[in-house]
């Protein structure tokens, strides 16, 4: 990594399938050796054991005002790591509620000493004019030797690599998810609702094992239903996921689009 300027706040433009992590891991460890840290704090970045670094995930679940003020009021401490230096990373800034953004934006004004901003977004048309004008602007490029590697390292068949890119924007994402077993789980079950036909003991069991599901995994189910079968009506659950409505309501509406096109 080459940069000549270490911005107390920064803004990476995710290329599609890029890995944002890894250049955070290493822009951080390179404002620790410009202050002249040593290796055991180096090693703290790498291990995720630096204490004052806060990650949030708005990909995940929309920013809040109350979590930003949580960050700054952490922040306005002593440091607890003797280096002195403290880090807050939010991934998809985009998805924050205005509340959210005005918090965020005093903080980018008047940073707080030894404080840097790691912002992210997928889509910087989204990201409001007074975020990016106060931000170094770094844009992540794509790396699809990586997908390769990646369909290798988890056997993945052809047509389940395909969807790894569709459905996600970085890799980091499509680790996380194959790591701990979301994504062939998430996939399973979307090919089982795509194919169960009128076979109400398949649709009970995966009604259950539907509702079981967080969040997340069935907004990925939706994601890759989406792929065979873009005529159903998909934005209303996308609605009723963000609002964390009954599962067993969206499963009932997707139920019912997939019957449609049965009949």
């Amino acid at each position: 990594m080459d940069i000549k300027h270490l911005s107390h706040a920064i803004l990476l433009i995710e290329g599609h399938m890029s890995l944002p992590d890894t250049y955070i891991n290493q822009y951080i460890k390179q404002i620790i050796t410009a202050h002249n840290g040593d290796e055991v704090y180096l090693k703290k970045i790498d291990n995720n054991t630096y204490y004052d670094l806060i990650s949030i995930n708005c990909y995940k679940e929309t920013l809040k005002k109350e979590q930003v003020s949580a960050i700054l009021e952490k922040f306005s401490y002593q440091a607890s790591e003797a280096i002195g230096l403290k880090f807050y990373i939010i991934k998809g800034i985009e998805n924050s509620t205005k509340e959210a953004i005005n918090s965020i934006l005093k903080s980018l004004e008047e940073p707080l000493p030894g404080t840097y901003a790691i912002l992210t977004t997928q889509n910087i048309n989204k990201v409001i004019s007074t975020i990016t004008s106060r931000c170094q602007q770094i844009i992540i490029h794509s790396d699809y030797a990586q997908v390769a590697q990646l369909c290798t390292d988890y056997k993945l068949t052809e047509q389940e690599g395909s969807t790894i890119t569709k459905i996600y924007w970085n890799i980091q994402e499509a680790i996380s998810d194959l790591e701990d077993g979301n994504f062939k789980e998430c996939y399973n079950l979307a090919m089982d609702i795509l194919n169960f036909g009128n076979d109400l003991f398949k649709i009970k069991k995966t009604c259950d094992q539907f509702k079981k599901l967080e969040f997340h995994q069935i907004g990925l189910i939706l994601k890759i239903i989406n792929l065979f079968k873009k005529n159903i009506e998909i934005s209303k659950m996308y609605d009723q996921l963000k609002l964390h409505t009954s599962k067993l309501l969206i499963f009932n509406h997707l139920l019912i689009q997939m019957q449609k096109k049965v009949n």
